[in-house]
């Protein structure tokens, strides 16, 4: 893993990493697992490459940026993907205001983003991680419509439930296997750094869309 400036971290195939926040003191975590014939940038956006100089200017925490490798490209040919970037919001509290709050600030980001990080991707989507002591509320808004539709005009490939591109990351120490729990709405993602129960990706993503 190498660091670019303390902004940019990049992760091979098979390693693991544990994005959170320390400088807030959230208990908020996303643990990912980079699949093989992949590389990933663990990009810090708020405070990183984008700095909010006005008032209401807003970004989100990181940015996940997975890339085929070239020189494994025979091991992801199956799904032809070379580009997903996900835009991660860490938030360890339940407060529905907290979460309306995360949807504005991704949004935000993606309209100030030097259209370098995210040209040209399949796929572009979302998250907000949550801390292992807290559930997420299920929140169907204006504000999360928008922003689906805003992530759906970014990928190249056709989504077609464009509600699937926003998701929840929850820790739950229970979990043997990161998974997708499909019975909540929005769909959430279940894992721990404990267990083994990292993220595999792009894997898991493109799965939950998928679905």
């Amino acid at each position: 893993m190498n660091k670019q400036n303390g902004l940019e971290k990049r992760l091979k195939g098979g390693q693991r990493y544990i994005i959170k926040d320390e400088e807030s003191g959230s208990k908020a975590i996303m643990p990912i697992m980079v699949d093989n014939g992949y590389e990933v940038e663990v990009i810090k956006v708020d405070g990183g490459i984008l700095k909010n100089t006005k008032e209401n200017e807003r970004a989100c925490d990181y940015m996940l940026v997975s890339k085929k490798e070239e020189k494994n490209a025979k091991v992801v040919s199956e799904r032809n993907l070379s580009k997903v970037v996900c835009m991660i919001e860490l938030k360890g509290t339940n407060r529905e205001k907290e979460i309306s709050h995360a949807y504005d600030q991704i949004s935000q980001t993606i309209d100030r983003l030097p259209e370098k990080y995210i040209n040209n991707q399949e796929y572009l989507v979302a998250t907000i991680a949550g801390a292992q002591d807290k559930t997420l509320p299920s929140m169907i808004t204006k504000e999360k419509r928008e922003l689906c539709k805003k992530l759906s005009v970014k990928c190249k490939n056709k989504v077609k439930n464009i509600e699937k591109l926003v998701f929840y990351i929850q820790p739950n120490i229970r979990t043997k296997k990161a998974c997708v729990n499909k019975k909540k709405k929005p769909f959430v993602i279940e894992c721990h750094s404990k267990n083994g129960a990292y993220i595999p990706v792009p894997e898991l993503l493109l799965e939950m869309i998928e679905l």
